[in-house]
Order: structure tokens, then C-alpha cells, then sequence
């Protein structure tokens, strides 16, 4: 039996290889364990929270280059729905983030041990290889340069694809040593396949399992071709796979690939600035201090910025075709590197010119160099006490573990909040203008309106055409107070916006807000019309839109701008809370109760909704239930003032009169002008002495 086929053989101890994944596997929970309250941020929102694609589970519409990350997002959404009401616990994301690292690192794991375990390398690794596998992959595993992989929920594409990029080579591997390798090889091109709808980096993955299969399992190409040639044809046939999912949504791309988006650079501008960003990927692979969420990197427009780097990059290549010609297993990690980061670093601009998760697999190539030559350099220096060698190559990787996973925590802490990541980012790159914009977003959402106004401002300084920032400042102005002024902004935005984007249709929603507010009722109504026109599944817009032509009497068209507030937004509580009322004014109330039941059910916690519910029970008699409502309502918020006055009349109604002067009594102790709790607590304090009337709602 060859070492290949049994991979235990050699071993330190046979029961030891038993636990390393189970030790991998801990490690990560470890390092990750305070990354499970990280909120949505930043794209996790549009890709996630705002999805109408993954809210609905819409398989169709969840079609792109990235569909299986896309159909993982929306079967999260549906297990939290199913088990917890909750669609979006964002701990539940957390936990299958790390689920899909854990098993990437497994899958590394089992890679490099059995690459250790192959004829030619086992005779120098075979007694270690158990060890050095560990020591890789839990080094990459807990690495902080992982944590934008991992943490940050929308990037599980790239853990996703990097997974199966791993399973694909680990099929090929265990395939070339097997006496039956059929079923080994179809599994590596059922993985590839799965991996082309995670992430487009995929494409590179028959590459780099050829090159391999050429360095370590094949003596020539023509044994290659001779022995595998079929596998190779199934793995080069995902491409098709890959090429079906981008044409289904080719317009996507040209929004932030190749030369044709705003701000692209030519492709050989493109080149140069990627020396630089190649640079510190490989700096953070090795010093990883000062990682960033959003690095908004500079194009290099001059020799000074593209030399130095350029030279850099240019050594490590030549490096690589000299050990792919000399030393091919060394070349091979090199090759790995410049292979998988080619899509993103190479002549196709990209908008985000460098962002940290696209090391996840390039990752694999450092750590293994650096294991390697730490097994060699103490080796080498130990080689007359192997023993003692081993205790302290066994003590660095410990300590390396122990340093780079407490890194990671504290990586994790600076995404504990949006807030706080974009507090962060701007700290380390304050020329970025999407970070001051995105900074002050969040601030904004937190009801600190005038505080978010001077990071809008600061956007605007960095990017005076960012129209995004200049839409934001207006609604923070008009939230503080200054109407006019936000307003005009506001106008400005929509002035600049292109035809049919998201901005120019949030730009009129906000400029109908402003208009609302200061009486303006036909502008009001013309803009949220030009908002739903320009974007028609602009589900807050026809909310609005809907309660601006109830207020006016006009209740069949808002009836309809209520429905398409739905068909947008299936889960809109409001929406279903309005159109409730709106059944029950107009004598409808079983519809009504369906309606208000419905929003109850998508928004435990709307207080409102509860109220209007319970007085719909109260019209159809059922007190016990329009108790029950009133008293949810009550537990949201004990001040809740129409809910105290309506529990006052429902309680009355069921003889408890004490019980109903006591709420009367709450509702003035809270607002003593409240004219119907006065009405009520007479016409209870009546009914305690003769029982005669009967209080109003």
C-alpha cells in the first residue's frame, strides 16, 4: 500500500492525525467566537436585508455569476423564518460563515497532508506531514487577513468559492491515488462546478489543478494528457457553467468591470496601480496591522508610485518561473498566488482596485512558504537533535497561532458596530470619500442628524461630483430642522443623478418628504409619483405615496400603492397595518383583521399594529382578544396613551370597572388634557356607582 493511500502511516502517534481537525475546528470557534453579533454592514444590506430576490426565496430571480452565495443568503433568511419568526438573525449568517470557513480549512488541511504523503515527498515529510498540514492550515485559518472573509457576511463568496476551489483539488488528489478513480474525479467537477456559481475567481481553478497535477502527480504532460484527460474536460466544461450565470446578468458588470464604468482606468493603469496593491497583500499576509474594510485605492499615475513595486512584484515572478523550472514545488506557491489574485490584479479594472477578501486563497501560498521554511530553518539548525527541534518548531507555531488569533479578535471588535468599522476605515484611510459618506450614514440612522452633516461635507470635499452624499446631507438637514436648506440639496441631487438610478429615485422621495412636511402637497405627491417612476419597486415610496392620498380622501389609489408597497417588500408590516385601517373604515373588518393580523405576524414588536387590532376585536365583540392585543401593545410601550384609553374601554366592557379607571387614570396621569381618557373615567366613575354608559374608543 503507498503512503498516498494511507495517509496515517509515519505518523507521530496514530491517534494524533484523529484530532487536528477537531483542533482546527476549535480554533476558528475560538477566534471568531465574538464575531456572532456583528451586524449587517455596508453591502450585507443591499445583498441581504434589502434582497428582494433572497427575501422571497426567488430562485429565478436570484440568478447571477454568484448564485449559490445568493440561494445560501436566501435559505439563512428562510431557516430563521421557519424556526424563529426572525428572518434576519444575524447570528444565524455568523454561524454558517464560519461553518463554511471551518470546513475550507479542513479541506486545506487534508490538501497539504496528502500532498506531504505523495511518492518523490513523502521521504522527507512523511513523519511530519501530519503536523505541517496542521500547522498551515490552522495559521490560516485564525490569520486576520481572513476576517473580511468571515466576519463580513456578503463576502461568504469568496470563503464559498474558496472552498470549493479546495474540494476541487483535494477530488483530483485523492482521484490520481486511487484504484477506482472515477467517482473521485466526478466529485472534483461536480465541486468546480458549484464553485463557478460562488465566485468568479473560480475560473482560475482548472488552471491551478492542471499546474499541480503537472508538478506533483504527473511526470510529463503527456502522462497528464494520457491519464487524465477527461477529468480535464469536465473541469474546463464549468466554465460553461460560469459563462451561462454572467450573461444572465452581463448588464451588472459594466458597472464595476472592464473600462467601460465611471472612473475605470485603462487596463495598463490598471497593471501598475495592482504592483502596489499586490505589495501590501503580501505585506498584511506577513505583518497584518492596519487592515481596512475599504481602501478606495489610488489609481498610480506616476513612475514614482508603479516603479519600486512594480520591480518587486516583477522579482517575485521571475522567482516563480525559475522554481516552476527548478524547483517546482517551491514554483508552484508562487504560480498559486499570482494565479488566483489574476482576475481582480491583472489587466481587468475592477471599481474596488483592492479589497482584503480576495486573499483568502492567495493567503494559502504565504502561509505554506512561511511553515515550510520555519520546518527547514530549524531542521537544518536542530539536525542533530531532532527532538528538541520538533518541541520548538512546536512552540513558535503555537505562539504564532496564539498572537495572529488574538489579532483576529480584535479585528472582529472593530466591526462591532457600522459605526464603528467606518470609524476605522476613515481613521486609516482619510481620503476615502465612501468611508466619510458611509461614516456619517450610519450616524444619520442613528438619529444624530446634525452630527452626520460634517462627514457628508467632508464626502463632498474629497468627491465634489458624489452625488450620494450630497442627497444623504440634504435629508440630515431636513431631519434637524433645516427644511430649506436640505431641500435644495436634495433638488441638487436629483439635478446630477443619472436617469433611472436608485439615486435619482431617492433623491425625489426625499425632496417629496421635505415638500410633505412644509404643506406642499401637490410637490409632495409629484415627486414620490417620480420616484415609483423611476424606480417602480421603490416599496417606501408608494408607502408614502399611499398614506399622502389617504389623508386626502383619495383611498382606491392608495389601496393600490399599498398592494405595490407589498409586491416590492412582501414582509412591509406597515403597509399591511394601513391597508387594515383603511378595511375597517370602510365597514370591511374581516379583511380588516386579516390585514392587521398579517402585520403583527411580520412585526411582533409594532405597537401600533397591536392597537389597531384590538380595536377591530372590540367592533367585532371578541374583548378577551382586543384585551389581549391592547396588553401586547401595552408590554411594547407602557405609555402607549390610545392603548391605555382602548384597554380602559375594553375592560370596562367586560365588567372589570376598577381596572378600567385605573388605565383611564394612567392616560391622565400621562396627558391630563386628554379629552376622551376624561370622557371615559367620568362615564366609568358613573357606571362604578349605576352601570349606565358605556365609555368611547
Amino acid at each position: 500500500m503507498s503512503a498516498q493511500q494511507n495517509p496515517e502511516a509515519g505518523a507521530l502517534h496514530p491517534n494524533w492525525p484523529r484530532l487536528f481537525p477537531f483542533f482546527i475546528a476549535l480554533l476558528a470557534g475560538l477566534v471568531y467566537s465574538n464575531s456572532f453579533s456583528v451586524p449587517f454592514i455596508f453591502d450585507d444590506e443591499t445583498a441581504i436585508l434589502y434582497n428582494r430576490a433572497v427575501d422571497r426565496a426567488d430562485i429565478v430571480g436570484l440568478i447571477s455569476a454568484r448564485y449559490v452565495v445568493r440561494l445560501s443568503f436566501a435559505l439563512n433568511r428562510w431557516f430563521g423564518a421557519l424556526t424563529t419568526s426572525r428572518p434576519h438573525v444575524v447570528a444565524d449568517y455568523h454561524v454558517v460563515n464560519l461553518l463554511i470557513h471551518v470546513a475550507a480549512a479542513l479541506a486545506l488541511y487534508a490538501v497539504v497532508w496528502r500532498t506531504l504523503l505523495l511518492p518523490g515527498i513523502a521521504e522527507r515529510y512523511r513523519r511530519r506531514a501530519a503536523w505541517l498540514a496542521l500547522a498551515a492550515a490552522g495559521i490560516w485559518t485564525v490569520h486576520p487577513l481572513q476576517t473580511q472573509s468571515v466576519t463580513y457576511i456578503v463576502q461568504r463568496g469568496e470563503s464559498m468559492m474558496g472552498l470549493f476551489y479546495l474540494l476541487t483539488l483535494y477530488g483530483v488528489i485523492r482521484g490520481a491515488g486511487a484504484e477506482r478513480s472515477r467517482g473521485w474525479y466526478l466529485s472534483a467537477v461536480l465541486f468546480c462546478a458549484v464553485g463557478m456559481g460562488c465566485k468568479e475567481v473560480m475560473v482560475t481553478a482548472p488552471v491551478v489543478v492542471c499546474l499541480y497535477d503537472r508538478v506533483f502527480l504527473s511526470s510529463s504532460w503527456r502522462d497528464l494528457y494520457g491519464n487524465r484527460r477527461w477529468l480535464y474536460a469536465g473541469l474546463a466544461g464549468t466554465w460553461g457553467i460560469l459563462a451561462l450565470l454572467m450573461a444572465a446578468t452581463a448588464g451588472a458588470y459594466g458597472k464595476s468591470v472592464g473600462t467601460g464604468f465611471s472612473g475605470a482606468s485603462s487596463p495598463l493603469s490598471y497593471l501598475a496601480t495592482q504592483f502596489g496593491v499586490l505589495t501590501h497583500y503580501l505585506r498584511l499576509a506577513v505583518w497584518p496591522r492596519s487592515l481596512c474594510l475599504d481602501y478606495f485605492w489610488p489609481e498610480a499615475r506616476t513612475w514614482a508610485a508603479i516603479l519600486p513595486f512594480g520591480a518587486f512584484i516583477g522579482v517575485l515572478a521571475l522567482l516563480t518561473l525559475w522554481g516552476l523550472w527548478r524547483r517546482p514545488a517551491w514554483g508552484f506557491l508562487g504560480a498559486w498566488f499570482f494565479i488566483v489574485l489574476a482576475p481582480t490584479s491583472s489587466i481587468v479594472p475592477v471599481a474596488d482596485r483592492a479589497m482584503e477578501h480576495r486573499m483568502y486563497l492567495p493567503l494559502v501560498s504565504v502561509v505554506l512558504l512561511g511553515v515550510f521554511l520555519l520546518h527547514e530553518a530549524v531542521s537544518r539548525l536542530f539536525a542533530r537533535r531532532p527532538r528538541a527541534g520538533e518541541a520548538v518548531e512546536t512552540w513558535l507555531v503555537c505562539a504564532l497561532l496564539a498572537l495572529l488569533g488574538n489579532a483576529t479578535l480584535a479585528r472582529n471588535q472593530d466591526y462591532r458596530s457600522s459605526e464603528a468599522i467606518w470609524r476605522d476605515t476613515v481613521a486609516k484611510r482619510p481620503g476615502n470619500p465612501r468611508a466619510w459618506q458611509n461614516l456619517g450614514s450610519y450616524v444619520a440612522n442613528d438619529g444624530r442628524w446634525e452630527e452626520a452633516v460634517p462627514y457628508f461635507e467632508k464626502a463632498l470635499e474629497l468627491k465634489p461630483d458624489y452625488i450620494v452624499p450630497r442627497n444623504n446631507m440634504g435629508v440630515a438637514m431636513i431631519q434637524a430642522g433645516r427644511v430649506e436648506e436640505g431641500l435644495a440639496h436634495c433638488r441638487l441631487a436629483a439635478r446630477c443623478a443619472p436617469a433611472k438610478s436608485r439615486t435619482l429615485a431617492l433623491a425625489h422621495f426625499n425632496i417629496a418628504y421635505a415638500s410633505a412636511q412644509l404643506g406642499r402637497r401637490d410637490e409632495a405627491r409629484r415627486h414620490y409619483s417620480r420616484a415609483v417612476a423611476v424606480d417602480p419597486l421603490y416599496a417606501e415610496a408608494h408607502y408614502n405615496l399611499a398614506t399622502l392620498l389617504d389623508e386626502h380622501g383619495e383611498t382606491d389609489e392608495a389601496l393600490q400603492h399599498y398592494s405595490e408597497a407589498i409586491r416590492s417588500r412582501p414582509r412591509y408590516a406597515g403597509a399591511y397595518n394601513d391597508i387594515g385601517i383603511i378595511m375597517l373604515r370602510q365597514g370591511k373588518v374581516a379583511e380588516g383583521i386579516r390585514h392587521l393580523v398579517k402585520a403583527v405576524t411580520l412585526s411582533p414588536d409594532y405597537k401600533e399594529a397591536h392597537y389597531n387590532l384590538g380595536n377591530a376585536m372590540l367592533r367585532r365583540g371578541k374583548i378577551e382578544e382586543a384585551i389581549s392585543c391592547f396588553s401586547e401593545a401595552l408590554r411594547i410601550d407602557p405609555q402607549f396613551e390610545a392603548a391605555l384609553n382602548s384597554m380602559g374601554a375594553a375592560l370596562l366592557q367586560k365588567g372589570d370597572t376598577e381596572g378600567a379607571i385605573r388605565h383611564f387614570s394612567q392616560v391622565l396621569q400621562l396627558d391630563p388634557n386628554h379629552e376622551k381618557a376624561k370622557a371615559n373615567l367620568r362615564k366609568a366613575m358613573d357606571r362604578l356607582r349605576d352601570g349606565r354608559d358605556t365609555p368611547r374608543n
